[in-house]
Formats: structure tokens, C-alpha cells, sequence
């Protein structure tokens, strides 16, 4: 499995030059080697009076070049153990086995457990399990899947209905896709509209019928995900920090640049790029950054707390104080983080100005989403090797382009004659303590009133505005007792009245040919005035009764203490 490069990488990197392609494992063992080899040395082979310059330079290319053999032999010697072997040979026996699609972002422990697993897929390979089994490798550990079935809609039309088959009880699937869009699409259809219509009543296809055709929907929790990144700002902070102390390691292999860098210009880059990416040029106003504040370091006990504090509340006042205490420990105020305030072109370019000047060129080439990707792969690989696995950093921020690789793999796994036809990914916000309004006001009020219009009750009924009384209804209703029971004899409260009282009456005569409009303002204290007119509506009825309803009474009051 070894090869005369690799032969050659491991003498030069005993002999003190960086060699980039040797991965650690065989770093460590020719270190290993070279220290058994010059013990070999000193205690068999030097002779004190053989020990010239000559013997000596001569002495250490032997011990380099013997070590080098024997980090070959021991790596195979140990080849039956997978977690020993260099990372280019773990890629060797993962393509040995035909999986021959994108591996090289994965990191090692990822590699090593997709080799292991590998038989496990074969075996059911064609399967919805194998496709999320897969799947889980490259960070999707939440993946729906779908099945779409040719049938009938509500309005008869033929669609592709799609159905859950990762969660038969789930309700939740996309929309129908339409026949003739669905079929436009796909130049393996044979089976026209009318084929399918008259197949029908044949009887020889029934409805709903499986189609080849399957959805994807890797799931993305944002909640979940702002978690994880108040956690790894922490990280970053306590790293950045140390930095200041002692220089960091570039121990970071950026695969596609073959260079090495430390994790904090690894960050700074992805920072950085993303921003150049959007054309982000103004930090954020917020006060408080996302920053676990707290002490453990475990995130699963991380992601246990935060869920047991992102609950429905069950009052106001317990609401305010739980989202105070879970952005205590959950933010921080953005002055005291090291990213507060920083130009990170500026940042980046003082830690590493080669490592921005590539990423510049590559933006420069209008490839910034590839660089971008690759930059949060090795991002990624980092914080599933150091911090936790299982989950992703990159899918939130790179979207949907960072499955189009993926694609490959799905087709490999999937049935022979099955065709992707829908590829979903949905973002999920899950903040029930935040997204949630407590009702505890109650409105209740309840008014007893005595309303006083005009006393009528001892009026006289009468016709005559001349001879009646002025306060009484009875002297426009003409005895017809329109307002019987508006007036209240009763003993109720004192009402102060501050302003004028108008009160409209529209009053229409027993004349089906006219009507008589009177408008009278009554000030407290003061005359009664009276403003009318006539008119009537004999070319719109013919001499007909239309316009000789009872009368309607408009009354406003205005009251300023009872």
C-alpha cells in the first residue's frame, strides 16, 4: 500500500523538511522509528575511535533512512488495526471497496468509522436506512426521506404525492408536484396522460401507483446550531487568549491548499470569508454576542441544559426571568469578546498573509463559495475531532450547496432504477420560551345606568307644537307612542351634564308625498331651537308609501361625571 513518494516524504521529514502530505500518524512513527534506530546505533554499532564528522553525517542518513523503512514495516505490521493506518491509506481501503465518491473532507476518526461500516451498508444498500445511514458520515444525522406516489388530487388532476418514509405517522410532507411537470423533467418516462387515463378504466393501473421518483430533506435544527456556536466562541476565546502567551500550532491541514495552519487563522478565515461571500462589511449592533458562559465543556450537557431552560413559560414575569438567565449563561456583552471591534481581513492578514492572499486569489477567480467550503469542511473536521460529533457547523452557513456533492453518494446507495427528484433542506427554529405569548390579563366591567331622554311619561298627546309641551315627544309623534318607556321615573344618579345635547329627528307625516326634517339643540339652561324643512319623494314612489317609515332618532350625550 505504501509507494516509493511515500518512502521519500517520510526521509525527508526526518531530515527536518515540512513535508505536508505526511499525515500524523506517520510522523509519529518514524519519530518513533529514528529513536529505535539511533539506540540501535549507540549501543551495537559506534566505535569510539570511528567517530569522525564523516561517520557521524554518514550515521544519521543511515538512522534516517533505516527508520524510514521500519515506519513502513510497522505500519503494516499493524495494518489489521484500521486506527493505525495513515490517513491515505484508510482512503485506499475505503476505494477498494467501490465507494469511490468524496471522502477526502471527512475527518480520519469519520473515515475509519465509514471503512467499518461500509459492509454493514452493502447489505442494504437500495434501502431508505442506507441512505441515512450514509448520509449521517457527512453530517446529516436528521434526514427525511420521501416516496412519491401518481395519483389523484381533490379536483381530479394527476399529481406526485409524496409520502414520509423515514416517519410513516408524520403528516408533514413537500407539496404535489404536478404530472406534466414532473414528467417534462425526466426523459426515462414513457407513460403519457391519456396512457395513464386509459390504463385506468382498463383496470390494468390503480391509483395511487409508487413511482421511482424519492425527495430528500436533510433537516437543520438553527436552534440546535446557535448552541453549538456559543459553545465554539468560548472555545475560540480561551484559544485566542492562549495565543498571546505562546504561538500557536499550524497543525491544520487545508487539503485543498496544502497548507497548514493553526485553528485560530483556520476561524478568522472562515469569519472572513464569509463576510467577503455576502459582502458583509458592518459587524453586527447587537450588545450581546452567543457565548456559553459556563463551565462545562461537555455538549451534550450543554445542549440538556439549554433544552431544560427553553421551555413554554408560565407567566410574564417567570418568562422574563428565564430568558434573562438562559442569555447569562447562553451571550455575553459583545465588548468582552476578542471579535468585538476587529477588521478581520486586518486580523487574518497579521496571523497569516500568505494564507489570506490565497483565499484572495481564489475570490479573485469568482470561486469564493468553493474556497468558502473548503475552508468550513476542515473547520468542521476540527470541531468534530476536538469538540464533539454528530453534528455540523458548515450545512447552517453553506446551505444547499454544500450537499451538491452528495448527490454522487445518494446515487450510490439509492435502488437501481430510483431518481432524486426533490432535494429540500428546511431550516427549524425551536425556541418555545421566546416564540411564546402568556395571557394572564382578564377584562371585565359591568355598568348599571339610567338613561333620561325627555320625561315623556306624564306628556299630553297632541299635535300641536304650539299648545304642547316642548319636552315631550308626544308633540312629534302625534299620540303614536314611538317612545313608550323612554323615560325613567325612577330615583337613579345625578347626572351632570358639561356640554349641549342634539338630538335629530326625522319625522315623516301620514303625507306619503313629503316628509318633515326638525333639528333642535337644547343648551343647558337655554331655549329650545328649531330648525325645519319639507321635501318629499313623490317622483321615486309614484304617491306610494316607500318613504314613510316610522321615524328614526339619532341622540348624542355627553356626560362628564355620574
Amino acid at each position: 500500500m505504501f509507494t516509493i513518494s511515500d518512502f521519500w516524504n517520510i526521509l525527508d521529514y526526518l531530515g527536518g523538511k515540512d513535508v505536508t502530505s505526511l499525515d500524523n500518524i506517520s510522523k509519529v512513527i518514524s519519530e518513533s522509528e529514528r529513536g529505535k534506530s539511533a539506540q540501535l546505533f549507540e549501543n551495537t554499532l559506534d566505535q569510539v575511535p570511528f567517530s569522525t564528522n564523516d561517520y557521524n553525517r554518514l550515521r544519521n542518513f543511515f538512522i534516517d533512512w533505516y527508520a524510514s523503512h521500519r515506519t513502513i514495516i510497522s505500519v503494516e505490521q499493524h495494518s489489521s488495526d484500521v486506527y493505525s493506518l495513515p490517513d491515505a491509506q484508510i482512503t485506499e481501503l475505503i476505494n477498494s471497496f467501490g465507494y469511490v465518491f468524496p471522502i477526502e473532507n471527512l475527518s480520519n476518526t469519520t473515515k475509519i468509522n465509514l471503512f467499518l461500516d461500509l459492509v454493514n451498508l452493502y447489505k442494504i444498500k437500495g434501502t431508505p436506512t442506507a441512505i441515512r445511514g450514509i448520509l449521517g458520515y457527512y453530517g446529516l444525522s436528521d434526514v427525511d426521506l420521501f416516496e412519491y406516489w401518481l395519483q389523484k388530487d381533490e379536483s381530479g388532476n394527476l399529481v406526485f404525492r409524496s409520502e414520509n418514509i423515514s416517519d410513516p405517522e408524520s403528516q408533514d410532507s413537500p407539496v404535489d408536484i404536478n404530472f406534466d411537470d414532473m414528467i417534462v423533467i425526466d426523459p426515462h418516462w414513457r407513460l403519457s396522460r391519456s396512457d395513464i387515463e386509459e390504463s385506468i378504466r382498463n383496470n390494468t393501473i390503480a391509483l395511487p401507483s409508487k413511482s421511482p421518483y424519492f425527495g430528500i430533506r436533510p433537516v437543520t435544527n438553527l436552534t440546535t446550531f446557535t448552541i453549538l456556536m456559543s459553545q465554539f466562541i468560548q472555545i475560540m476565546q480561551g484559544i485566542y487568549e492562549s495565543s498571546l502567551i505562546t504561538p500557536l500550532p499550524r497543525d491544520i491541514l487545508i487539503g485543498k491548499l496544502n497548507i497548514y495552519v493553526s485553528i485560530l487563522e483556520l476561524f478568522i478565515a472562515c469569519l472572513y470569508s464569509i463576510n467577503k461571500y455576502s459582502n458583509r462589511t458592518i459587524g453586527s449592533s447587537d450588545s450581546r454576542i452567543i457565548y456559553y458562559d459556563s463551565t462545562s465543556t461537555d455538549t451534550d450537557e450543554i445542549l440538556t441544559l439549554f433544552n431544560s431552560l427553553n421551555v413554554r413559560p408560565t407567566s410574564r414575569s417567570s418568562r422574563d426571568s428565564q430568558i434573562s438567565y438562559m442569555e447569562s449563561i447562553f451571550t455575553k456583552p459583545y465588548n468582552e469578546v476578542f471579535l468585538y471591534g476587529v477588521d478581520l481581513a486586518t486580523m487574518l492578514d497579521t496571523l497569516n498573509h500568505s494564507f489570506k492572499s490565497t483565499i484572495d486569489s481564489w475570490f479573485h477567480a469568482n470561486q469564493g463559495f468553493t474556497i468558502l467550503s473548503y475552508l468550513m469542511s476542515d473547520l468542521n473536521t476540527w470541531y468534530s475531532t476536538n469538540v464533539t460529533t454528530g453534528y455540523s457547523l458548515s450545512n447552517p452557513i453553506l446551505g444547499f450547496g454544500s450537499f451538491i456533492d452528495l448527490l454522487k453518494v445518494i446515487d450510490f446507495f439509492k435502488p437501481y432504477k430510483a431518481r432524486v427528484i426533490s432535494f429540500e433542506a428546511p431550516l427549524i427554529v425551536n425556541e418555545p420560551l421566546k416564540d411564546s405569548l402568556t395571557i394572564e390579563d382578564s377584562f371585565s366591567e359591568s355598568h348599571s345606568q339610567y338613561v333620561v331622554d325627555f320625561d315623556t311619561a306624564n306628556g299630553i298627546p297632541c299635535c300641536d307644537s304650539t299648545t304642547c309641551n316642548q319636552y315631550s315627544r308626544l308633540t312629534f309623534d302625534c299620540g303614536n307612542n314611538y317612545d313608550v318607556g323612554a323615560s325613567d321615573d325612577k330615583d337613579g344618579p345625578e347626572i351632570e351634564i358639561s356640554d349641549s345635547l342634539t338630538d335629530i329627528l326625522n319625522y315623516h307625516t301620514s303625507d306619503s308625498t313629503s316628509y318633515t326634517f326638525i333639528e333642535y339643540t337644547l343648551d343647558i339652561g337655554g331655549d329650545v331651537d328649531f330648525v325645519m324643512s319639507s321635501g318629499g319623494f313623490p317622483s321615486m314612489d309614484l304617491g306610494g308609501i316607500l318613504d314613510s317609515p316610522h321615524g328614526n332618532d339619532i341622540v348624542e350625550i355627553y356626560v362628564e361625571n355620574v
